[in-house]
């Protein structure tokens, strides 16, 4: 079975809760996927102005198409999110299973165009 996990970069926001509609979208890709939503210490310091979730997936190599329908269901949760949380930002880090980025996907509005970044592996 192929676990991808889940984290609020701050597990108040958004809460854990939260992250349960995203990990049933997730599960819904591949009936294969154990999707865990995991909590982590709050932050020692004060609120972001951006609310930030973690998904790290466990493939060594992950082929673009892969990539890209995780993407695009992340897109639209983050979509989503802003009728909860209007205010502010939203961004989901994608990590691999060696916990390096592979990808961060922001959006600053609803109606917005992501922003995708890429980290330079050269």
């Amino acid at each position: 079975m192929t676990t991808i996990r889940l984290r609020s970069r701050n597990p108040l926001d958004p809460p854990s809760g939260d992250l349960e509609d995203l990990a049933e979208h997730i599960r819904d890709l591949d009936s294969s996927y154990d999707v865990q939503i995991e909590s982590g210490e709050p932050p020692r310091v004060g609120v972001s102005m951006v609310e930030v979730v973690e998904c790290y997936v466990p493939w060594t190599v992950v082929s673009a198409a892969a990539l890209r329908i995780l993407e695009a269901l992340l897109i639209d949760w983050l979509r989503k999110r802003f009728e909860k949380v209007p205010e502010r930002p939203k961004s989901v880090v994608i990590y691999g299973p060696d916990e390096r980025v592979l990808e961060t996907v922001s959006l600053s509005g609803p109606d917005e165009e992501p922003q995708i970044e890429v980290p330079d592996r050269g």
